[in-house]
């Protein structure tokens, strides 16, 4: 885990105060144990099955001035810059939301600046449709025609590049949405050549994607996160829906761990 973020919950099942804090801002209750928060969490902070973030329900909104410096000081709000060297590859992941141009543009200071350099930009993304209502509508009908539109239009498009775009997976006579594991998985089928890899996501997801690709990635890749700052009116159910699968994500590789 990157230093700047700090983890949710430590050996011996020592649990983060801000976490505990906002646990009882948010008056859930729990036993203390952080399993048992992560259940908790699945069941009352994850938005509605089916929906996507720009459709999220405004809840605890009223909490807000409470929560965002615990979410600050869990590594959710803030910026993270790269750390300067050469990577091989600089992975995008899939974004939806208003600000996603912010993230090339966010990268692309620091290839100017020559604080780092990427040989190969890797898309990783889908077929999601996007409906006419998205934000991001505007650069595309679909996420991967999305994220090659601002690729194409942004500094980072003299870096060659590799559109990787999951189709919309079908399960249980139910078509879902690719996740961020289905979109790594697929880069690594393509055989790719083991190298360092500069993770480009955005607050509040820089925890969560970092996890996934380094639980996917073969041990041969390094795996580094940056990315920009969460946009400033991002809402508190928003936020806590991200803490929510952060958490599930670091407890599945724990087990993981333990278990082998």
């Amino acid at each position: 885990m990157n230093k700047k973020l700090l983890p949710l919950f430590s050996s011996g099942n020592i649990i983060s105060p801000s976490l505990l804090k906002i646990f009882s801002i948010l008056n859930m209750q729990h036993d203390g144990t952080f399993a048992d928060i992560v259940q908790k969490a699945q069941t009352q902070l994850l938005r509605k099955k089916g929906q996507e973030r720009w459709d999220i329900d405004p809840l605890f909104e009223d909490k807000r001035q409470e929560l965002l410096p615990h979410l600050k000081a869990l590594g959710f709000i803030d910026a993270l810059a790269p750390e300067p060297g050469m990577y091989e590859y600089l992975l995008i992941f899939g974004f939806v939301t208003t600000d996603v141009k912010s993230h090339f543009d966010y990268i692309a200071q620091y290839i100017t600046s020559r604080v780092i350099a990427c040989k190969q930009v890797i898309l990783l993304t889908s077929a999601l449709p996007l409906p006419l209502h998205a934000p991001c509508r505007a650069f595309g009908a679909t996420e991967a025609a999305m994220m090659q539109s601002i690729y194409h239009d942004s500094l980072l498009s003299a870096i060659p590049y590799t559109c990787i775009e999951v189709p919309m997976i079908t399960e249980n006579n139910a078509t879902r949405r690719p996740t961020t594991a289905d979109t790594v998985q697929a880069w690594i089928v393509t055989n790719p050549t083991p190298g360092n890899c500069l993770a480009l996501s955005g607050q509040p997801f820089i925890r969560r994607q970092l996890r996934i690709a380094q639980d996917v990635l073969p041990t041969t890749f390094s795996v580094t996160p940056t990315g920009p700052k969460a946009e400033k009116n991002l809402s508190i159910a928003l936020y806590l829906d991200e803490l929510a699968r952060a958490m599930y994500q670091e407890k599945y590789i724990a087990d993981c761990t333990t278990h082998n």
